[in-house]
C-alpha cells in the first residue's frame, strides 16, 4: 500500500552537491507527496521535468524507499 512506504531524498554527500539539494538531504516523504528545494521548488523525484532547470540538471541525487512495518 503507497501509505506503507516512506521515500527518501539522499544526495551525494560531497562538494559538488547544490545547496538547494544539501538542505534535502535525508528529507521523507509520502508516496505522492513532494519534495521541498531549498530554492522553494516541488520536486516529485531527481530529475522531475515538471521543475526548474536549476533544481533538476545535473543532478546526482536518488531516492530511497522504506517499507513501513
Amino acid at each position: 500500500q503507497p501509505d506503507s512506504i516512506t521515500q527518501i531524498w539522499n544526495t551525494a554527500l560531497d562538494s559538488r552537491v547544490r545547496d538547494s539539494h544539501a538542505s534535502m538531504h535525508q528529507q521523507k516523504r509520502s508516496v505522492g507527496e513532494p519534495f521541498n528545494s531549498g530554492n522553494g521548488s516541488l520536486l516529485r523525484y531527481p530529475g522531475d521535468p515538471q521543475a526548474p532547470a536549476e533544481d533538476v540538471v545535473n543532478c546526482r541525487c536518488v531516492v530511497s524507499r522504506r517499507i513501513n512495518q
